[in-house]
């Protein structure tokens, strides 16, 4: 297996021991929030062209955080006074109103792309805990996901987001389980690569790096999920701008942190 990431590390997360899926938010200090906060910096120096503002969060499979880690990277935006969307766009497997105790039934990007006379308004609903924060759960899940998510309402919906707000923020289908999030990248500006210790496994790195080669995401970076709370920043992955490659200093490093 490869014994490294080729992409740029933007930071990792810490196991949050809040037990709820919003973690940054205008009042909580924990560790965990200010890792955000650092990814959140390192996203920013990746956006720093003009127009950059959507941000694809995708993973290899499911369990590995995806969504939290979508959550908590639109809250930390919001938190700077920007306004910020959060787009549910796993339309297989929708997590994003449960976890932010929405509404299930409120209309959804499904329904948009399947009814033309949905309006773009009718779908936002606002995060009460995060000023500034508005979301679009992915809605019912429909018979067709592959062929629904090539509807060319989907162009429509970013360029009304581009048009409203400072950041999009897109939590994605697992690109190493279906191809939806190679069809979405063609409207990200840059993308996000969530692997978790003891859940990624050795061939989703393998993966992982070919896609980077390949540029088949666009400016695709890697957040690394369920590290240990540790007094810093952990491993000390840095900036992106400072090395923008991840390689383990230790022999057998890798072998503790993914599966085999």
């Amino acid at each position: 297996a490869e014994n490294h990431i080729d992409a740029p590390v933007l930071g990792e997360i810490s196991t949050s021991r809040a037990n709820r899926s919003l973690v940054v938010t205008s009042t909580s200090n924990s560790s965990t929030v200010e890792l955000f906060k650092l990814v959140r910096t390192n996203l920013q120096f990746l956006l720093k062209s003009k127009g950059s503002k959507v941000v694809m969060v995708t993973s290899s499979q499911s369990g590995e955080g995806k969504s939290f880690i979508s959550i908590n990277i639109a809250s930390s935006f919001a938190l700077l006074g920007k306004k910020v969307l959060l787009v549910g766009l796993d339309i297989r497997k929708p997590m994003l109103a449960r976890y932010l105790d929405l509404p299930e039934s409120h209309p959804g990007l499904t329904k948009y792309l399947s009814m033309p006379d949905t309006t773009f308004e009718s779908l936002v609903q606002k995060v009460k805990e995060v000023p500034g924060l508005d979301v679009v759960t992915a809605g019912i899940i429909p018979p067709n996901p592959a062929e629904l998510l090539l509807d060319p309402r989907l162009e429509q919906f970013f360029k009304t987001a581009r048009e409203k707000y400072d950041y999009i923020i897109v939590d994605s289908a697992p690109v190493g389980i279906v191809s939806d999030s190679l069809s979405v990248a063609d409207f990200a500006d840059a993308s996000v690569y969530v692997v978790r210790l003891g859940v990624t496994h050795f061939r989703d790195i393998n993966f992982l790096n070919t896609l980077y080669q390949e540029k088949r995401l666009p400016h695709l970076s890697v957040v690394i999920n369920g590290t240990k709370s540790v007094r810093g920043y952990g491993y000390g992955y840095g900036s992106v701008e400072d090395h923008g490659k991840f390689t383990p200093t230790k022999k057998g490093f890798f072998a503790r942190l993914f599966r085999k």
